[in-house]
């Protein structure tokens, strides 16, 4: 007579389990993963442009629910940032030396940020942040600083290197998201670009 060997109905539950729980984690992985892809910039890794607007939207209504807008020390900046002469990057010297270089930009301001301001890539080369509780001064003081480490980058542009361009205001008690992203980017970054580049203009 021939025993069989038996597998012990614990061992069989065990593996069961494991097994579920196992395919439940990918399960989440997968998800995190997706969710991942919808709300970054697949270049840069910073928030996408829906992200980024989701995101400064709420602060800003927040803000607005909570009285902050008259706080001179609690105020919201919002600040649309281009780099200077990017086309002539792609042109001489490649997509793939451009794709480098929005990369450091972002991970330099990424980097120079403070944990609790937002910045997002607001689409090609240009850049929108939001500074969350800071005075005029210091949100001024901030572009400023942003510019310079931008500049200090040293990535080279034929007989230059590369810059950007800032366009800097204050949320209003009247202004949405959308009023202020648009007065930083066409009333000022884009007059920053036209008296030289390489600045901040602020309103």
């Amino acid at each position: 007579m021939v025993e069989g060997s038996h597998r012990p109905a614990s061992l069989d539950a065990q593996e069961a389990k494991k097994q579920k729980l196992d395919a439940r984690e990918a399960t989440y992985r997968k998800a995190k993963e997706f969710e991942q892809l919808a709300t970054s910039d697949a270049l840069t890794g910073l928030s996408n442009r829906r992200e980024f607007e989701k995101r400064a939207s709420d602060i800003i209504e927040g803000m607005r629910i909570g009285g902050r807008a008259s706080d001179p020390e609690k105020q919201i900046g919002i600040m649309m940032c281009d780099i200077d002469h990017f086309k002539v990057l792609n042109d001489t010297q490649g997509h793939t030396a451009g794709d480098k270089a929005l990369q450091k930009v972002a991970s330099t301001l990424r980097t120079n940020l403070r944990p609790q301001d937002l910045v997002g890539r607001w689409g090609g080369e240009e850049f929108a942040i939001c500074i969350i509780d800071g005075d005029k001064d210091q949100i001024v003081r901030i572009a400023e600083s942003l510019r310079k480490d931008i500049e200090e980058l040293g990535i080279a542009i034929e007989n230059t290197s590369l810059t950007m361009s800032f366009g800097v205001t204050l949320v209003n008690e009247e202004d949405t998201f959308e009023s202020a992203i648009k007065r930083a980017d066409d009333a000022l970054m884009h007059s920053a670009k036209a008296k030289g580049r390489n600045r901040v203009e602020f309103l």
